[in-house]
This record gives C-alpha cells, sequence and structure tokens, in this order.
C-alpha cells in the first residue's frame, strides 16, 4: 500500500480559471453592474448647475403651482409637479400608474452610461474585429489628429502585399466564444499574461495599437486549442504576471508552449506535481525502481511502465513509451552444489519481518557480532512465491529457507494430501516453480515439516484426514515432480524436517509414525532436519538431553547433512525465569553443531511467541537476545570461524 497532503491539487482548469467571477481577468459582478447603473467619476457640473436652477425657479413661482420640491425641479405634493417643460397635471406617483418622466440629470446620466458601456466593449477582445476597422480609418482625420493617431507614411512605389498565410485559429475563449488567431512569426514576447503582444507589420516593425486597451492578460488562459485534427484539448489556467494586466494588440499571441524538463524537475516526486505526462515519465525513467511510486505503489513492482497514467498528454510532444519492468541486479550467488556442502556452517533466524525488513537484518547482525548466513518464513499454499524476499535474503549473503505449508490463509481453498497427489493444485505448483526459474536465485523449500507429530492436518498418522505416511510421501514426490518438470530443481534445496522424536504423545486419531515411513528417499531429498525446542528446565542444559534422540533417528534414514529448520530455548518456565539454564543451553548446542560435521546449519526462532504445553496456552520469549546472558552465550559461539558470515555491515 494518502493524506489529505498527497492529494493531488487540482489541474489549473479546476482552480476556478479567468471564466469565473472574481477571479483575475473577469470584472466582479457588482462592479459591472454599477458600471451600468452610474456614472463613472463626479456628475458634470454644468448638469448639476442648471438642475439647481430650474430648482430654484420652482420655488419662487407665482403662478399658482404647488410648492416646489427638491433642487432637481419635481414637486413631491399630490396634483401637479413642474419641469423645464412646464406643468403637468398628473402625479408622477399618482394611482393612475402614471411614470416620472426624465429630467436632463437622469438623462445626463443615462447617456453617459452607454458611452462607458460602449467603450469598455470597443477597448475589450471582443471588440477587436471593430476596432481594427475604426482604426484604419483614422490616420490623417481630424479625430485621428486630436487622438495623437501618427499618420501612415506612404511612398511612390506601394509596399507589395504580404504573402504570408492567414493568421491560423489557436483556439477559442471559453467565456466570451471569440476566436483566438495568432501569426507563426509571432514573438514569444507576446504570449498571454506576459504583460505586451505585438504582432509585426508588413515592414518587420512592430508596434501597439495607439487606441488599443488595457486588459486583463490573464483572459486567454482558458483556451480549447485546436490540434491540427480540429480536435483536442488543452490543460486550462490563468497566465503568470503581474495582476494578469498588459497592452492589447491584434492578433491575440500565441499560448505558452510547454515548458521542458529541468533539473529542478527531479525534486517533484508526486503525480499531482506534474503538468504533462512527458515530464513525469523523464523523472521516472531515471531511477526505474520507482521509490515513489510514479507508476505504481512504491518499489520495482512497475504497472503499465508508464508514469502518472492520469496525466494528460502533451500534444506538441511525442507521446511516452512505456518501459520494462525493473529488474534490479542478481547478486553473486554460489551454485546449488556449492550450497549444499558449504565450509562454513550456516547460521541464521526465523523472525517477523525479516528478510524483507533491512532494519531487522542489521539489528540481527549488529546483535550476534555477525551478520546471519541463512533467513526463514513461512508461507502457505494460499501465497505465491515471494521473489522479492528471496533476493532480499540474498543480498544480506543468506540462504533463503521457506517453511511451505499446505494450509489456506483466507481463500477457502481445501488442501490435503489427497488433492496434492491427484494433480487438484497443479497450477499453482507449477506457477510457483516458475516464478522459482524465473529469478534464478537458489532456494531452500522445507515442505510440510513435523509431518510425524499430530498437530497438522498434513501430518501423516492423522488417520480423521484420512492421512498415512505413504500419502505423505507421494504428495512430497508429486510437488517435487512437478518442479523437475518445470526445471526448478536446480534451484532448490529439499529440506525434509520432521518433529523432535521423543516427546511425540500417540492420540486416537494419530498413530506415532516412523521416520524411514514418511521419509521420501534421498532422490528427493537434499538436506534433513528437525524442529528441536527446549520447552521445559527439567530437560537440562545438554545437547544430548534434547537432540540426541531425534538426530540418531534422522542418521538411522539417511547420511544426507543436517540443517535444523527451528530451534530455540525458552526464557521462563511455570513463571521461573530461566536465563541461566537457556544461556547455558545455547552454549552447549551451538558448539556441537560447529563441531558435528555433519550439521550444516541452523536457524533460530526469534520471536516472542505463545505454544501449546500440556494443552496449556503459555507465551514465551525465545529470542536469542532475550537477556544480556543468553545473548552473549550466542554471540560467542557464532562469532567464530565455524560458522559462515552474510554480508557484513558497514
Amino acid at each position: 500500500m494518502p493524506s489529505s497532503s498527497d492529494q493531488p491539487e487540482p489541474f489549473p482548469s479546476q482552480r476556478g480559471g479567468p471564466g469565473e467571477p472574481g477571479q483575475p481577468g473577469q470584472p466582479d459582478p457588482d462592479t459591472a453592474r454599477g458600471a451600468a447603473d452610474a456614472p463613472e467619476g463626479p456628475e458634470p457640473q454644468a448638469t448639476v448647475a442648471a438642475e439647481a436652477a430650474a430648482g430654484a425657479d420652482g420655488a419662487d413661482s407665482t403662478d399658482g403651482a404647488d410648492e416646489a420640491g427638491p433642487a432637481d425641479g419635481i414637486h413631491e405634493s399630490k396634483g401637479a409637479y413642474e419641469s423645464d417643460d412646464g406643468i403637468y397635471d398628473a402625479d408622477p406617483l399618482d394611482s393612475s400608474g402614471g411614470h416620472r418622466r426624465l429630467s436632463r440629470l437622469n438623462m445626463g446620466l443615462l447617456c453617459l452610461s452607454v458611452v462607458s458601456l460602449s467603450a469598455a466593449l470597443y477597448i475589450s477582445p471582443a471588440g477587436s474585429d471593430v476596432r481594427d476597422k475604426v482604426e484604419s480609418t483614422l490616420p490623417g482625420t481630424t479625430i485621428g489628429k486630436a487622438l495623437g493617431v501618427p499618420e501612415a507614411t506612404t511612398s511612390a512605389t506601394p509596399s507589395p502585399k504580404p504573402t504570408t498565410p492567414t493568421s491560423p485559429v489557436l483556439g477559442v475563449d471559453s467565456k466570451s466564444g471569440t476566436t483566438i488567431k495568432g501569426s507563426p512569426s509571432a514573438s514569444p514576447s507576446g504570449l498571454p499574461g506576459s504583460g505586451t503582444g505585438s504582432t509585426p507589420s508588413p515592414g518587420g516593425s512592430s508596434g501597439t495599437s495607439a487606441l488599443a486597451g488595457r486588459y486583463d492578460g490573464g483572459s486567454f488562459g482558458n483556451v480549447a486549442a485546436l490540434s491540427p485534427s480540429g480536435t483536442g484539448s488543452r490543460p486550462t489556467g490563468s497566465a503568470s504576471g503581474s495582476g494578469g494586466q498588459g497592452t492589447h494588440s491584434t492578433p491575440a499571441p500565441t499560448p505558452t508552449p510547454p515548458r521542458p524538463s529541468t533539473a529542478a524537475d527531479d525534486q517533484r516526486t508526486k503525480c499531482y506535481q506534474f503538468t504533462w505526462q512527458q515530464d513525469a515519465q523523464v523523472v521516472y525513467v531515471r531511477n526505474l525502481s520507482d521509490p515513489y511510486g510514479l507508476d505504481a505503489d512504491p518499489g520495482p513492482h512497475d504497472g503499465d511502465g508508464l508514469a502518472c497514467s492520469e496525466l494528460p498528454v502533451d500534444p506538441s510532444r511525442p507521446a511516452s513509451r512505456p518501459v520494462a519492468a525493473y529488474s534490479a541486479p542478481k547478486p553473486s550467488v554460489a551454485t546449488k552444489r556449492d550450497l549444499l556442502t558449504p565450509d562454513k556452517d550456516y547460521f541464521g533466524f526465523m523472525q517477523d519481518g525479516v528478510p524483507g525488513d533491512g532494519a531487522a537484518m542489521e539489528g540481527l547482525a549488529r546483535r550476534a557480532g555477525k551478520a546471519p548466513s541463512t533467513t526463514g518464513w513461512f508461507a502457505s499454499f494460499d501465497t505465491p512465491y515471494r521473489a522479492d524476499l528471496v533476493r532480499r535474503s540474498w543480498e544480506h549473503g543468506a540462504l533463503p529457507v521457506i517453511t511451505w505449508m499446505p494450509v489456506d490463509e483466507g481463500s477457502g481453498t481445501s488442501y490435503s494430501l489427497s488433492t496434492i497427489i491427484d494433480g487438484t493444485h497443479d497450477r499453482y505448483l507449477r506457477r510457483f516453480a516458475g516464478d522459482v526459474v524465473r529469478e534464478g536465485l537458489p532456494v531452500s523449500l522445507r515442505f510440510g515439516h513435523e509431518m510425524n507429530g499430530s498437530w497438522y492436518g498434513w501430518s501423516a498418522g492423522r488417520s480423521d484426514y484420512n492421512n498415512t505416511p505413504a500419502k505423505y510421501v507421494a504428495a512430497w514426490r508429486h510437488i517435487w515432480e512437478v518442479f523437475d518438470d518445470v526445471g526448478a530443481t536446480d534451484e532448490v534445496i529439499w529440506l525434509w524436517s520432521p518433529g523432535r522424536v521423543d516427546n511425540l504423545t500417540p492420540s486416537a486419531t494419530n498413530g506415532l509414525t516412523s521416520l524411514a515411513d514418511d521419509y521420501p528417499g534421498d532422490a528427493y531429498v537434499d538436506w534433513v532436519g528437525a524442529s528441536v525446542y527446549l520447552r521445559h528446565a527439567s530437560v537440562g542444559p545438554s545437547y544430548a538431553a534434547s537432540f540426541g534422540r531425534t538426530v540418531a533417528a534422522l542418521e538411522a534414514v539417511t547420511d544426507k547433512p543436517l540443517f535444523f529448520g527451528e530451534t530455540a530455548a525458552m526464557q521462563t518456565d511455570l513463571g521461573v525465569d530461566r536465563t541461566s539454564l537457556k544461556a547455558e543451553w545455547i552454549g552447549n548446542v551451538l558448539r556441537q553443531f560447529a563441531n558435528d560435521d555433519q550439521v550444516v546449519g541452523f536457524l533460530w526462532f526469534n520471536n516472542v511467541a505463545a505454544t501449546v504445553v500440556n494443552g496449556v496456552e503459555v507465551t514465551n520469549d525465545w529470542r536469542f537476545d532475550a537477556s544480556k546472558p543468553t545473548r552473549d552465550a550466542f554471540r560467542r559461539v557464532v562469532d567464530t570461524p565455524a560458522f559462515a558470515e552474510g554480508v557484513p555491515l558497514d
């Protein structure tokens, strides 16, 4: 496997660009309404004086009219009212529904409003066509001279008509609907929002229209660009600049071209930080391990080989091509033949999070005094082959050992020795074996461990599962044959690992089985071993007391090398701390491993976990470093030349 801080920032078109009220480039709605209702600036003084005089005349009248009202010449009394046009009988607010007649002041205000609105429309982008026609007639005229429009220079020989084609359509303003045109030779300085814009004159010089008004340079930001085929779209947004104001010119300048990626782009690690997909792809391909998850979740598990596929594609550049899935260089590893008979014994750990957690691996190495040379973990038939964990283990110089159990972990699939034998799960087995071949790194598989016990569904003596030793052997061999058919046996070290033989108790549904009956045969096995724990203080600290009978039973069946896939000692027994006993047991067992040429390695179960002892669940600390004395006892032995070391710490 987003905080709110990850949520992508909205694209420019979602932020409220030039087409929304209150944004740069658009008048505020209240301001727009005020421009139509009231004059801009002070009222004309002549109009005010005339209206005041009219009011004074009304106040001095002796013709029998009503008493004068306000200074605008309108009488508020019922009956008649007076204006410059005379006296009228109808009250402007009488019940007949009559309307006030306009005074000269109101008429002046109306005219001024119309003039202001016309001027605003004239200098706006929407009036560019009309403005061009008007301006073309001004040079040399009285109005043109009054406005300061320079006269056009003439020569004896008229200039030839330019042969440049008509300015192409660049887009359409999404708010006003105005067609935006541009010149192929337009200067980059004439970009929207850049502050200025100009069109080269036929003579090669450029200038700005004398009557050009001010407009918001960002008002062309929301443009639907036209592709060569006449379709396509471009993300929208406000142009940059100071307040969006600039000088208008005709035709409208070309949109800003896409900005190429720069060194600063390396700082961008989120898809929402990019405008175009191609720019995200540039950053992505520089490190295909994809630490930021531009293509998928962080890590080397690429999706479709394209970074940030949800981003728009810049139509002016070639589209990105998918890149192949990331493949990190494989660590240098010995062949299976060399791994089977090592010069030094393997030592390592089965611990939650290992080997995937690099910090945990380093912590184990520091506490043990040496980097482990093997790691182990549990996997069910519901899980695929974890090539990533195999690789991580080898990157630390440690042989990976997978304890592989035919059980489900939520899929609801029914696994049994019988369904393995009849090929029900061959598709899964072939895919698993194929992944081993494709990864090409050696791995040890510990299938169906502790089959001589009574606690697993694959236990050879479980009559309630219709199991027998012969079925267990047949299931093992079937899996081996599938792997051999796929070509995976050259990469797999097959580890057969029963449980400790001297503490088994038969039950009504589980008869004790002999190791000889459960053994698949030398042709199908590379190493043998056992799960051996010190669970009770009464057993004592000696190697022989815990391992003696089990090792003897294994050696009676085969002379294959011994690798103990699980071993550890309890920290407490019946509530009593057993640190001293545990430390002594560790020293005795590990020294015997180092001295026995038949032993090639072991995995220490390094977790706090619960086990069932005499029908009672007991939580215990099985870690080698549960206390300083036990840690020191462990270090003293493994930190000798007898045990192989993984990749040393820096």
